[in-house]
């Protein structure tokens, strides 16, 4: 850092560029600098955001759940039920929380872990579900939210018995076992700030699929995941089936 302090003061003081009337001192770059090494976030201009100044929060948050993340890597073997937190025992270990049989595990399973809003892309789920569950799919769902879509969560075991399981309720242990257990992590949001479930899932090595969004956008690309720009049900379908098939090979 104090070498880098250094370079800025002496392409400071060769620049010819005019300066803008200030009473700082010549040296006050210092303190911007030390500032971008040590701020929880910066404001930027976000190329997305048409010049318009966006507060990244991605640092601030992820500050507040390095912690956690260590957490993870300790607890996941216990709480996920199985070594890694992936694999075969994961996988039935969750069906057989969810209450759905565990005889096919070779049937794709997508997980959600999520407060169900508008904002997590669940009228695009309420579009898209008989597409999505028209393939040969399992699905389990865990969240609270609006009462219309807990109520359309709440009409999938129904609609689709045997291969949809949802419960509307908070729990950090089953929480971590969908995360664990799926082998596809959906989440469609119509925008987010940061997001953090899709790094969950990296680090038990369940594929996301995501809208290309905000810090969704940023975190997730073709090497680690599948992303969909438009926001339509039919977006949504694709960079579904798109998972299925990478899981199928």
């Amino acid at each position: 850092r104090r070498a880098a302090i250094r370079r800025f003061d002496r392409q400071r003081s060769r620049s010819q560029a005019p300066r803008c009337r200030s009473n700082a001192s010549p040296r006050s770059g210092r303190p911007l600098l030390r500032g971008d090494h040590a701020a929880d976030a910066l404001a930027v201009v976000d190329p997305r955001s048409k010049g318009k100044i966006a507060l990244r929060r991605c640092d601030v948050e992820w500050a507040a759940q390095r912690l956690r993340l260590r957490r993870i890597d300790r607890e996941r073997d216990r709480k996920a039920g199985g070594r890694g937190g992936r694999g075969e025992l994961c996988k039935r270990d969750l069906l057989r929380a969810f209450g759905l049989p565990d005889d096919d595990l070779k049937r794709p399973l997508i997980g959600i872990v999520s407060r169900f809003v508008s904002q997590k892309g669940f009228d695009l789920i309420e579009e898209a579900i008989d597409s999505i569950m028209a393939e040969n799919v399992s699905l389990v769902a865990l969240g609270t939210g609006e009462p219309r879509y807990e109520q359309l969560m709440a009409d999938l075991p129904r609609r689709f018995p045997g291969r949809a399981s949802v419960r509307i309720a908070y729990s950090d242990e089953l929480s971590h076992k969908v995360e664990a257990g799926s082998d596809i992590f959906l989440m469609p949001s119509r925008y987010e700030p940061c997001g953090l479930n899709q790094i969950y899932s990296l680090r038990y090595g369940t594929l996301p699929v995501v809208r290309a969004t905000g810090g969704l956008e940023d975190t997730i690309d073709e090497s680690c995941g599948f992303k969909f720009r438009e926001y339509t049900p039919e977006a949504l379908t694709i960079a579904v089936r798109q998972a299925m098939a990478a899981y199928g090979e």
